[in-house]
């Protein structure tokens, strides 16, 4: 085996000699999507279409919406999420941010899919997760939910 002054690298074997340059190798990451699977307020899972004190908070699929809306005592919540990476899984970590809360993102604790917040106040946030790979580089697509928490009935204006 031996490198030259450019870099590459040149290995013998039994069937020739193999050239390796290592500048032209490329490292794909996987595309990847988030999946939001679960919706938990107040520690309570939150099933599709059901109602929870008067009114329905997920019609559809946590996955399929792009928002949900809560009210002001539901402001203690859980959104778990899943990606469709496969391959190197065990070294896929995630970050998250929630616009209008962090001002930065935070790194999920190895083997973590979900975050939770708890005694947000009332308003409107933006729910952001993204898969990074072992080195912690950012990779696929960041997937958002928005959140909004309304006012309680005595701090609204009528």
């Amino acid at each position: 085996m031996c490198k030259l002054p450019s870099g590459t690298i040149l290995a013998g074997g039994m069937n020739g000699i193999a050239i390796i340059e290592p500048k032209k190798i490329s490292y794909d990451e996987p595309a990847t999507s988030i999946i939001f699977t679960d919706l938990y307020l107040n520690n309570t899972k939150i099933d599709i279409g059901k109602k929870y004190n008067g009114n329905v908070v997920l019609p559809k699929a946590l996955n399929s919406v792009d928002k949900i809306v809560l009210e002001s005592y539901q402001n203690d919540f859980s959104i778990y999420f899943a990606s469709g990476i496969y391959s190197n899984s065990a070294l896929t970590r995630y970050q998250y941010r929630l616009n209008g809360y962090d001002s930065r993102w935070m790194p999920c604790p190895e083997g973590m899919h979900h975050v939770a917040y708890t005694n947000l106040s009332s308003g409107r946030y933006t729910l952001q997760i993204r898969a990074v790979n072992a080195d912690g580089v950012p990779y696929g697509v960041t997937r958002e939910i928005g959140i909004t928490i309304k006012s309680p009935w005595w701090a609204t204006w009528w």
